[in-house]
């Protein structure tokens, strides 16, 4: 049996076996090159979904809070002044809901869990006088929340007027 290198390969065989190699061995270093970009691609691809849903969920929790301060805020100025304030309530929450396009209506609920205010009025006269002591998806919550004075937002729920939205 023959060796290889015994063949006697003629000077345009050479080169051709010589220039497959070159091209194989080139096309199998790109693949290479081609598979770990792909695979830091991915890791990256990852990383910046991760961190930009991380940077959603501050972004949106920080506007919830600052949406929740606002509420606080006109809570306060009754408080501060002994209900004198209250005169100014519905100018205060129309205000609020300009500034605030994810507020839908605002709403003051007296200490008997009646609604005796609600801005906007027009829309929603049904819900002025509605007494939520009477309603299971709100009862609880609003008595829980009057426990440390904290602003009561509910779960999703259906609107007396139609659709749906967080009270």
């Amino acid at each position: 049996m023959k060796k290889i290198r015994d063949l006697k390969l003629s000077r345009s065989t050479r080169y051709i076996i010589l220039s497959a190699g070159v091209s194989i061995g080139g096309i199998l270093l790109v693949w290479a090159i081609f598979l770990v970009h792909l695979k830091v691609q991915k890791e990256n691809l990852c990383k910046n979904t991760a961190l930009t849903g991380k940077l959603m969920v501050q972004n949106i929790i920080s506007s919830i809070k600052g949406d929740i301060q606002r509420l606080e805020n006109l809570r306060d100025r009754i408080e501060i002044t002994n209900g004198d304030y209250f005169k100014y309530w519905s100018h205060d929450a129309s205000l609020l809901l300009n500034q605030k396009p994810s507020f839908i209506f605002v709403e003051w609920i007296d200490s008997n869990m009646i609604i005796r205010k609600i801005e906007p009025e027009k829309g929603n006269e049904s819900a002025v006088n509605l007494d939520i002591s009477k309603l299971h998806y709100r009862k609880g919550d609003w008595l829980r929340h009057t426990l440390d004075a904290s602003i009561n937002i509910t779960p999703w729920t259906e609107l007396t007027q139609g659709g749906k939205a967080f009270l």
